[in-house]
């Protein structure tokens, strides 16, 4: 029985150039598929909502809700980290761990410095210096990003604040940051509704942020200012946390 991937994939010798475009993008966007409205995601794809349906009758479904509540239970039923951990270790052998893991690194971070346009470096740094003050954010593993990033800035800025949120203190500390603040904000999958929560707060505040992410990002782009997108795709079970800490370096 095929899978909703395979389903995704499968393309007949007729299948046009916009069949194309929406295969592509739902394979690279996956997991962001549930979070879309028909209207936006055929936005995204920059095509039009006849087209997702016709793409999504093709393959077997009533329409896009009907394609997407199959992505959505997908996503809820991915394998458990435990099985997805033992399932890599059997694909690599055990001395050749180490040298998979750098080599993954080491493209992760290539394939994020060429995806990255100079632009988009040049508006960060506008950003960083006209800043009146720069805050940080990161929640559970982004914290040790966020916590970097702020040991790096504070001994050349002193207008360098991270957001702890020690002792629940977010609310507080947030409703200090005004308009010609800076927030930089890391987030990767698994994205944690709270770090959501507090860009949709910031965004009503028109607060401009720098969010440092995974490079699919297109059900993020409505809470940033400036996108810097990595690649964390890990070796075996974890996110690769190399390229985001090279953009700090």
């Amino acid at each position: 029985m095929d899978t909703i991937i395979d389903k995704i994939r499968n393309s007949a010798d007729n299948s046009t150039n916009t069949d194309k475009k929406i295969q592509d993008f739902s394979l690279a966007n996956f997991n962001s598929i549930p979070f879309y409205t028909l209207a936006d995601f055929a936005s995204e794809v920059g095509t039009s909502t006849t087209s997702v349906i016709r793409f999504c009758k093709a393959r077997g479904y009533q329409g896009f809700s009907d394609f997407q509540k199959e992505v959505q239970e997908e996503v809820i039923h991915q394998i458990s980290l435990p099985e997805k951990m033992a399932k890599s270790l059997d694909k690599i052998k055990q001395a050749k761990i180490l040298d998979t893991t750098i080599e993954n690194d080491i493209d992760s971070i290539n394939r994020t410095i060429k995806s990255l346009p100079e632009e988009t470096v040049v508006t960060t740094l506008s950003h960083l210096k006209s800043a009146e003050r720069i805050y940080i954010i990161g929640l559970r593993e982004s914290f040790s990003l966020a916590h970097y990033l702020y040991s790096r800035l504070s001994t050349i800025l002193s207008k360098a604040h991270l957001l702890n949120g020690f002792g629940g203190l977010y609310p507080e500390e947030i409703n200090a940051i005004e308009q010609n603040d800076l927030c930089v904000v890391f987030l990767f999958p698994r994205y944690t509704k709270a770090t959501i929560d507090i860009l949709r707060v910031i965004q009503s505040r028109n607060i401009p942020v720098v969010l440092v992410t995974s490079h699919n990002y297109a059900q993020l782009k409505e809470y940033a200012t400036v996108i810097l997108p990595c690649y964390v795709m890990g070796t075996v079970f974890k996110n690769t946390y190399a390229a985001p800490i090279a953009l700090i370096i």
